[in-house]
């Protein structure tokens, strides 16, 4: 994972966003991407405090995105967010893998001692990775089941 860049700015991101599969469980879904949209995105991302926007590599090639956002120092707490858009790769572990490094990078910034996640109850692959990465089940809320993670920063 690198930390996002204009760089990444593409029609394959794009084309992810656009594709009914790839952002079935998203609210990604209900909007139609661009190159505009999606430069004003990571304009807005790059300049928000409260986030941290990350590209996912494989072999060089860019295939998805990872966010800590929400981050919030009063809370201390920040919600973890993922999409692996190359869908021949889906189910091979790189999501878990993201958020695995989300994690370490949530332990870098020394204060945030709770991750959250929301995902889709019909989701069955990221409350999966949510669970092998030690995110607990914590409630149901407006159609999105919610997961917390609690994190030891010594």
């Amino acid at each position: 994972m690198k930390p996002a860049t204009m760089e990444l700015l593409s029609n394959r991101w794009v084309d992810w966003l656009n594709d009914p599969d790839v952002v079935k469980f998203s609210n990604q879904r209900n909007r139609r991407h661009t190159l505009e949209s999606q430069r004003e995105f990571i304009t807005a991302k790059l300049a928000d405090p409260a986030s941290r926007l990350f590209g996912i590599f494989l072999a060089g090639e860019h295939i998805g995105m990872a966010e800590l956002g929400n981050i919030d120092t009063r809370r201390c707490s920040a919600e973890v967010r993922y999409l692996i858009g190359e869908k021949k790769l889906w189910g091979q572990g790189i999501a878990s893998f993201a958020v695995q490094k989300i994690i370490e990078e949530s332990v870098r910034m020394k204060f945030v001692n709770l991750l959250e996640a929301g995902a889709a109850p019909q989701n069955v692959g990221s409350i999966r990775v949510l669970e092998k990465n030690g995110f607990d089940f914590v409630e149901q809320r407006n159609e999105i089941s919610w997961f917390a993670k609690k994190i030891k920063n010594f």
